[in-house]
């Protein structure tokens, strides 16, 4: 009587070892193959000549069709959209001074009307203009008499916009 069975488990063993040997090797082939640093063969150089005049051809070009459609160069200035009204808001006051936000860019004049019912205050400001939006230059008042006060701010652009905001103020 023969055993067959220790040929059977060795013949296993043997292509079990094999196929793990193939299945490392094809990994470490595809590491070696991702991983490399090769070197890039663009050129980096200066441009030639034909590479500038074919620059300065398409810039020419680009600006013939935009004279031509009636769209600005980058270096024409457009007067931007009229507004109707200007926005004026007040984000502080007390009973001593308060500060306006003006949206846009803007000059022209700032006017406060302080009253309570009886009496009434007024102070003029230029519009300062600031990098995106305005403000009027500041108003520093002593109110006269305790009481509910009301403040209105009306301020006038060089073009014509008008805008006013009011915020109630209480004196003790």
């Amino acid at each position: 009587m023969k055993i067959t069975q220790n040929s059977t488990t060795s013949k296993k063993a043997i292509i079990l070892s094999v196929v793990l040997v193939l299945v490392a090797a094809a990994g470490v082939a595809a590491y070696l193959s991702f991983s490399r640093n090769t070197p890039t063969t663009e050129d980096v150089s200066a441009p030639t000549q034909e590479q500038l005049d074919e620059a300065q051809k398409t810039k020419q070009e680009t600006i013939e069709n935009d004279t031509e459609t009636g769209t600005p160069s980058p270096k024409e200035e457009t007067e931007p959209t009229p507004q109707s009204t200007l926005s004026l808001t007040i984000p502080y006051a007390d009973t001593t001074r308060l500060t306006t936000l003006i949206t846009g860019v803007n000059t022209g004049t700032c006017r406060l009307t302080l009253t309570d019912g009886t009496n009434t205050l007024t102070q003029d400001a230029a519009i300062q203009p600031g990098p995106s939006s305005s403000t009027c230059k500041g108003f520093s008042y002593t109110l006269p008499s305790a009481g509910n006060w009301t403040a209105t701010v009306t301020a006038t652009t060089e073009s014509g916009l008008a805008g006013s905001a009011t915020t109630a103020l209480k004196a003790n």
